[in-house]
């Protein structure tokens, strides 16, 4: 079988892999819905219950077009949506939505990185699902 695209993937298509059944499937395909899509084949390891054969199997067989995220607004989520996000905090989304009032609106990552809440590797992670 050849490579196939990640974030438009089925959950028919994902168990046609060897090692993806059904709760698998269901797991990557939820986790895409939670992320609102995957930048790369490596986050698949940050799905529980992913053994590390399978998660070499799906490197090899998967794509990724990053084009597909759907991105959080940063300037009109609300604390409780930003929340939710798998790499967003409570404590961070409550700086994204104290700062953005402060500010009237926030335009860029690099607004974040002066706040201990967020690490350079979270914003770097976060670039890919935020807009303005």
């Amino acid at each position: 079988m050849g490579l196939f695209e990640l974030n438009s993937a089925d959950t028919t298509r994902l168990q046609c892999l060897k090692g993806v059944g059904p709760v698998t499937a269901n797991r990557i395909i939820r986790y895409r819905q939670q992320l609102g899509g995957y930048y790369h084949v490596a986050q698949l390891a940050e799905i529980k219950g992913l053994y590390p054969d399978v998660l070499d199997r799906l490197q090899a067989s998967l794509t990724v077009d990053p084009t597909h995220i759907v991105k959080l607004n940063l300037n009109k989520a609300s604390l409780e949506k930003l929340k939710t996000h798998p790499y967003l905090n409570f404590y961070q989304a409550k700086v994204i939505v104290e700062l953005r009032k402060a500010r009237k609106g926030l335009s860029s990552l690099e607004e974040l990185a002066a706040f201990n809440e967020f690490t350079p590797a979270d914003l770097d992670r976060l670039k890919w699902y935020v807009t303005w």
